[in-house]
């Protein structure tokens, strides 16, 4: 009879164990697949800010190239045309009639308008603005230049971060207060410096700054030196 008590118990205690180290496995299991889940979510961010950051820096230089290919065919810096059928405001009444000084037309730049993406932005649309001194390049005149106003902080120092340009306090350097956001229709006037507060961007030709006034960020490129 004791015997078969002890066995009994044996069984039961075995059973027990069983079912503690069930137990105990999908409780692990559980967790690895909480972390990989997370860490999946993490890596598919980083991605999407790599990608959003790109996608900036890849406009503007097609722009550049654009400005660069038009030139090329002897347009000068006045001729230069950004009109196109997204944003109203940029028709240059100097640009030849044959549309070879258009940068989003198949005569002449070849490109697209492309508004930016939503996370980007505050969904304001790219500035082509002909009223900046960027100080350090160039003379005492303004250059041609785009802009993407209205960013994030964070997506300010990620580009920064792409460009090696440092946050002073991970805070994007300082430019301009207030400054004009003109469209260029043709005609340069200086109306603004940029670039001469902070030695991060004194001498860059794009970057992200920090206007203080009203606290937004922006990323600028220089598309002319003049």
């Amino acid at each position: 009879m004791y015997k078969k008590l002890d066995g009994h118990n044996n069984e039961r205690g075995n059973a027990l164990f069983i079912i503690l180290i069930t137990i105990a496995l999908f409780v692990a299991l559980s967790y690895t697949f909480t972390q990989s889940m997370d860490t999946g979510a993490e890596t598919v961010t980083q991605g999407q800010n790599i990608l959003s950051t790109s996608e900036i820096l890849d406009y503007a230089k097609d722009i550049e190239r654009a400005v660069h290919r038009i030139s090329a065919k002897e347009c000068s810096e006045s001729d230069i045309n950004f009109d196109n059928p997204v944003v109203a405001g940029y028709t240059n009444a100097s640009a030849p009639v044959d549309n070879s000084c258009d940068i989003f037309d198949t005569n002449g730049g070849g490109l697209i308008w492309q508004s930016p993406s939503n996370d980007l932005n505050d969904g304001s649309e790219w500035i082509v603005n002909g009223t900046i001194r960027m100080l350090n390049l160039g003379s005492a005149v303004s250059e041609l230049v785009i802009l993407l106003p209205n960013l994030t902080q964070e997506r300010c120092i990620q580009l920064n971060n792409r460009l090696n340009i440092d946050n002073p306090a991970n805070v994007p350097p300082k430019g301009d207060d207030a400054f004009t956001k003109g469209k260029f229709t043709g005609s340069f006037s200086v109306a603004d410096d940029i670039g001469g507060f902070d030695t991060e961007i004194l001498d860059k030709t794009t970057y992200c700054f920090w206007e203080e006034t009203p606290d937004l960020y922006h990323f600028i490129h220089t598309l002319i030196i003049r």
